[in-house]
């Protein structure tokens, strides 16, 4: 049982409903796919007004799983269009398919699971529409690509080196002068990026962490060309060489190790603090980029309200750093790419004559230190047990013959001293013992 079908029916509405108001302002900012956006929005609406007419007593009747496959969806369509709004976006719509059979699986997985469940109704007699008349720019888009050349590459090359073909886009993909235009600086970068990213699932297994014995800030910084000395980052140990028959590992690999690095659960998204430390691992933290430069970036790239970035977001965060470091982004990912996985780091304690030396140590240390089982403390040393019927009892009395007296026998003598005599000691008198005959025993009082 997942956790949206664990919470009340209200709790998890509020999740919808969250994942619904991000839907609608991230389809507002949606510099392409307007009119796709502008339909998902709708629907979006429709569902708050399904739920508010259904009412508590039937939503919490519904079925275990429809919260979680109608949140699922929603975080699919919030990807997409999300994706129509970041920069990038004419890259990502040239390489893909068609665009309006993605909002057409989402729009029909979501009203097919609300009719299953009977929550369709809207107000009065009216339902959810079943189905949404989108449109597919991206085929328009391609149309006019081949025009000037049937590679994509060359073509979108040719229209940011030259601006060939601008009209044209334009006009295909239905978007604002503004935006197209701030959108060309990004084709070069993205092209770049995409050389090495694709594709995006990964073709092997996320890399494991590299364990490596981490140097203390001053050795790396006097010994080490990633030092702070040089303007790099204080992370020690070199670059870990692939194993024999390794495959090459592409961006989305590496992006998926770092996003699992530390936990047993698989995760698809970065958060801050793994962010910072793929930025310390692949050394791109330095003098021309410091760690508080890194978390900027970071929150100027992740959602409003959000702690984790996905795979595009976390592109464009890449793209930032290149801009930042003042390198192209073709440079940036081989050097990162070349870094490898995760390395799991220790640190090493510096070395300590009086710790290290054990030709320095005195006292009990110098004889291999105390012991908590030493031989000394043990029962059979402290208490005497040759023979339970000798000296289980003390002898009181010497034995015939002039015998020693054993140990303890003078202080048996006087053990028992009655309390309250005033002055007075009473006394055994020493004789053979024998024949059940009993000692005489005398005592002298002071009578006042």
């Amino acid at each position: 049982m997942t956790a949206c079908e664990r919470m009340a029916p209200s709790a998890a509405i509020g999740i919808i409903v969250g994942t619904v108001f991000k839907i609608y302002k991230s389809s507002r900012d949606a510099q392409v796919n307007i009119y796709n956006c502008r339909i998902l929005r709708y629907l979006c609406v429709d569902i708050l007004r399904a739920f508010h007419s259904a009412g508590t007593e039937k939503l919490a009747s519904a079925a275990p799983n429809l919260f979680e496959e109608v949140k699922a969806q929603l975080e699919t369509a919030l990807l997409l269009v999300r994706s129509c709004s970041k920069p990038g976006w004419l890259v990502r719509m040239a390489f893909a398919g068609r665009i309006d059979e993605e909002f057409s699986a989402i729009h029909e997985g979501i009203a097919a699971v609300l009719q299953e469940s009977g929550l369709d109704d809207l107000y009065g007699h009216a339902k959810l529409p079943a189905k949404g008349d989108y449109t597919d720019c991206c085929a328009s888009l391609h149309a006019v690509l081949k025009n000037y050349d049937d590679d994509i590459r060359v073509a979108l090359t040719k229209f940011a080196e030259t601006g060939q073909g601008y009209e044209s886009i334009k006009t295909a993909l239905s978007c604002d002068d503004e935006g197209l235009r701030m959108e060309m600086g990004y084709i070069m970068p993205a092209l770049a990026v995409i050389d090495k990213m694709l594709p995006k699932r990964p073709s092997t297994p996320p890399l494991a962490p590299v364990p490596t014995a981490r140097r203390s800030p001053r050795e790396s910084s006097l010994g080490e060309p990633h030092g702070r000395g040089d303007g790099g980052s204080d992370v020690g140990g070199e670059p870990q060489e692939p194993p024999a028959g390794h495959k090459e590992t592409s961006m989305y690999d590496l992006f998926l190790a770092f996003c699992n690095f530390g936990t047993r659960l698989e995760a698809l998204e970065m958060d801050g603090a793994r962010f910072s430390k793929f930025c310390r691992d692949c050394r791109i933290v330095g003098r021309d980029l410091p760690s508080t430069e890194v978390d900027l970036i970071f929150t100027r790239v992740k959602p409003v309200g959000q702690r984790r970035i996905v795979y595009e977001e976390f592109v464009e965060a890449l793209t930032l750093i290149a801009d930042r470091k003042g390198v192209p982004l073709k440079e940036l990912t081989e050097g990162i790419l070349a870094c490898g996985g995760p390395t799991a780091t220790g640190t090493k304690a510096a070395y300590t004559r009086l710790h290290d030396d054990k030709g320095t140590y005195t006292g009990v240390y110098a004889r291999g230190g105390p012991s908590s089982v030493d031989v000394r403390l043990s029962l059979d040393k402290v208490v005497l047990r040759t023979d339970p019927r000798e000296h289980s009892t003390p002898r009181l009395l010497m034995e015939a013959g002039g015998a020693a007296t054993p140990r303890g026998t003078a202080r048996a003598q006087h053990a028992f001293t009655p309390r309250g005599c005033s002055g007075a000691t009473p006394r055994r008198a020493a004789g053979p013992v024998g024949d059940g005959a009993a000692a005489p025993h005398t005592s002298h009082h002071h009578h006042h």
